[in-house]
């Protein structure tokens, strides 16, 4: 068997655009609105494990500047916005355009033309292993026709191009494209249902074994069984078709369950299930069958609207029928605390620690391991327009062989002035 073990920051090919919005506000015509912010970042990422014996540890740190400028026009059944996103650090340089079109506002048939386009530049020396510049477009179009108060059909498209500056073995150039229908019935907030279809193909120019054909298919209900209670079903399918290489043709099946009950009182009661399914044409030492079931039962209070406190345990299980080293089960307990804040601040703690227990005891890939995933992550708002945000992730685990233990830790500041 092949074992992914440890991730590294790697970038998403995309297309290159370097394309700066006037960075100063403006007052035009009613309807047009105009702004920006200047930002200064801090992201951290450090990887830490053991190889023979020795600890190990990969670091990525970057200080960055960043100017972020938005330009929207509003009419009485059009809508046009641009967003600019310009970032320099000192590993990386990036730029980020967002436009958008909307057509037939307020009346039954709408039209929505989405772009995305982004590119990265890895500065030299930079401490990213495998970074490689890359550029990608992803343009949306949407056509959606009211049929009724409670009922409405859409029809989308997508494309996406994407652009490696080296080709490598995890790197290359694609284009992708997709298209297909969605139904929607009622209101998502009460008695709701979605389904949707799609079909798309992806080719890759420089690596044939990696075109495939697709097809897309989810389901999403929200229903009101009793007062109070709120149910809550979805499931998608994602058929990939390959070309050449048969063994990794497969179905990815994810589904999801949630009942919540809300008495309008200061605790609130839910339970969530999920699974996830990858059944593979022909299975093998890389690609094999996996079957990942995990649930959750949440409780939660608050004594006021500025905070509540949560409590969550947990029970995951992985099946392999091939493969008895892939099969574990995991128990954890969630604790968190969140604060809403108002508009001034907003804070959300929580702390899991748990245990995984792998079902082999000679498991010569993996060990049984104890976790604490940590997650904390807010805002707050100053004078002049100011605000401070804050994300860190600590995801530490300690094994029953110490030449396994593992941790992960993300950090990323920024402060940010708005005009």
């Amino acid at each position: 068997m092949m074992r992914n073990r440890y991730l590294h920051p790697g970038p998403q090919a995309m297309l290159a655009v370097l394309c700066l919005l006037a960075a100063a506000p403006c007052r035009g015509a009613a309807g047009t609105a105009a702004g920006g912010s200047l930002s200064i970042g801090y992201d951290s990422f450090i990887d830490r494990f053991t190889i023979l014996e020795d600890d190990t540890t990969d670091t990525v740190q970057e200080l960055h500047l960043s100017i972020d400028n938005s330009l929207a026009w509003k009419g009485r059944s059009l809508r046009l916005a641009f967003n600019n996103n310009f970032r320099i650090g000192n590993q990386t340089l990036a730029d980020n355009l967002f436009t958008s079109f909307t057509a037939g506002t307020g009346s039954p048939t709408t039209l929505e033309l989405r772009n995305i386009t982004t590119y990265r530049h890895y500065l030299e020396g930079s401490d990213y292993e495998f970074g490689n510049d890359y550029a990608q477009s992803n343009t949306s179009l949407k056509v959606a026709r009211r049929l009724s108060p409670g009922l409405r059909v859409a029809a989308r498209g997508r494309m996406e191009f994407v652009d490696y500056s080296d080709r490598t073995d995890f790197d290359y150039d694609y284009r992708y494209a997709d298209g297909g229908l969605e139904l929607e019935a009622g209101s998502y907030f009460g008695r709701f249902a979605r389904l949707a279809a799609s079909a798309g193909h992806r080719e890759a120019p420089d690596t044939t074994a990696l075109n495939y054909d697709r097809f897309l298919a989810d389901m999403e209900f929200h229903l009101v069984p009793a007062e109070n209670y709120i149910l809550e079903v979805s499931a998608s399918g994602d058929r990939r078709s390959y070309d050449t290489v048969v063994e990794r043709s497969v179905w990815y099946v994810y589904s999801q369950a949630g009942l919540a009950f809300d008495s309008g009182a200061a605790a609130g009661y839910s339970l969530k299930l999920e699974s996830e399914l990858y059944l593979y044409d022909r299975p093998s030492t890389t690609f094999f069958d996996t079957h990942f079931i995990r649930g959750g039962f949440r409780v939660s209070t608050s004594a006021s609207a500025r905070w509540s406190v949560f409590a969550e345990p947990r029970y995951a299980r992985m099946f392999c029928d091939k493969y008895a080293e892939e099969r574990y089960q995991e128990s954890s307990i969630v604790l968190g605390i969140d604060l809403p804040g108002a508009a001034d601040y907003w804070l959300s703690l929580s702390w899991e620690p748990g245990r995984r227990n792998y079902a082999r005891e000679d498991n010569e890939i993996y060990s049984d391991f104890y976790f604490n995933r940590l997650n904390l992550s807010g805002t707050a708002a100053g004078p002049g327009g100011l605000s401070f945000t804050l994300f860190v992730m600590h995801d530490p685990e300690k094994h029953a062989r110490r030449d396994d233990d593992f941790s992960m830790t993300m950090v990323s500041a920024a402060l940010t002035k708005r005009f």
